[in-house]
């Protein structure tokens, strides 16, 4: 499951974070079903569309086992919709400091 893609400070290579959630056929629904639904809230994040994506990370905070996860995403678009990215945005989140 893609959780994030993010460039470090002073690299110009973004690198894709993924964590290993179990054999697909092997998932339980509540896991798929999870698994989807950070997908769904990751694209409404690139996409820009902070007021859907604020919704489904706040949904998912309460009901996933890594509520932290969702709450990075949340104080994300926080500062996003205060200071939006450019335009061209690709979805990579770059860290200031190292």
């Amino acid at each position: 499951m893609e959780l994030d893609e993010v460039c470090v400070a002073g690299k110009s290579q973004a690198i894709k974070i993924l964590q290993l959630v179990g054999l697909f056929d092997q998932m339980s629904p509540e896991k798929l079903a999870m698994a989807a639904a950070f997908a769904g809230a990751l694209k409404a994040y690139r996409a820009q569309n902070w007021r859907l994506a604020q919704r489904l990370f706040s949904q998912l905070a309460a009901s996933c086992d890594n509520e932290t996860l969702p709450k990075v995403f949340l104080e994300r678009i926080d500062s996003f919709q205060i200071n939006p990215p450019a335009e061209d945005w690709d979805g990579v989140y770059i860290f200031g400091k190292k």
